[in-house]
């Protein structure tokens, strides 16, 4: 597996302060508190602080330490966290969540830190695990990674009609062919995806791990192969983290040893 190159993990001087403060500010405060003067930084191995008046820089490192209102903290270590995201909810950042597609991910996900941003996106219709993580530039990595270095997502499908072994052939051989606007000539070709299909109840399923994240690829794969219809969609893995027996609707911090695998997937392209 080809590992996505992570330069150092520099972040700019109002995500930092929302870092030391998380519950303290907004986006807008610490801007607002960054241009008006009020905050400062000190540099690993000096001892004098600095007023910095650039909010978007990136610049400021995990060893710098952060004054704001007379209060020195150190950046914490970076927050992850997994939610099991019911149906009906929209993958939208806080601001965005009155809008027209319905509720917001985030009107679920109660965690304390108001800094967590999705890795990635679900549709609207599709459940399961969701990252979090306060470490934007890792996020930003996992979704470029969602392509560029196979981080592997798996998801059970609950189909109309039972897949047949040749469905089942097609997706493993990789090449299908599904429509995709933000391709030129508006088709993508799939990548080889492991797939085992299964009975539950009286439904047909099928487990598909795909190396990709285009939007709603899942469903448009399936729509191709034999005009099939995806019932309900729900991701169980994200790379080495799984949904497992987490409630639907609520969330979970991620342990150390998922971190380290994330971020070794991405450092090396092994998890």
């Amino acid at each position: 597996m080809e590992a996505v190159e992570v330069k150092e993990d520099l972040v700019t001087l109002a995500a930092a302060l929302m870092a030391c403060w998380p519950t303290e500010m907004s986006k807008v405060l610490a801007i607002r508190a960054i241009k008006a003067g009020e905050v400062a930084r000190i540099q690993e191995g000096c001892e004098a602080s600095v007023v910095e008046r650039h909010p978007g820089k990136r610049h400021v490192a995990s060893t710098d330490r952060i004054v704001w209102k007379g209060v020195v903290r150190t950046l914490p270590a970076p927050l992850w966290v997994a939610l099991n995201k019911p149906a009906g909810y929209t993958t939208t950042t806080v601001e965005g969540a009155a809008n027209d597609e319905g509720q917001s991910v985030y009107e679920v996900l109660t965690h304390p830190n108001k800094n967590l941003r999705a890795v990635g996106r679900l549709d609207k219709a599709t459940e399961g695990l969701l990252l979090f993580t306060t470490q934007g530039r890792w996020a930003w990595q996992l979704r470029l990674g969602a392509g560029a270095a196979a981080v592997g997502k798996r998801y059970r499908c609950w189909l109309k009609h039972p897949a047949s072994s040749a469905n089942l052939t097609t997706l493993l051989d990789g090449g299908l062919q599904f429509r995709d606007k933000k391709v030129e000539g508006g088709f993508a070709t799939a990548k080889p995806a492991l797939a085992a299909a299964f009975v539950e109840g009286d439904a047909s399923c099928v487990d598909v791990t795909i190396a990709e994240g285009r939007n709603r690829q899942v469903r448009r794969m399936w729509n191709v192969l034999d005009d099939n219809h995806v019932l309900r969609l729900l991701r169980l893995d994200f790379g080495p983290v799984a949904l497992g027996a987490l409630a639907v609707g609520t969330f979970r911090e991620l342990t150390p040893t998922e971190v380290d695998a994330l971020q070794t997937l991405l450092t090396t392209g092994v998890a």
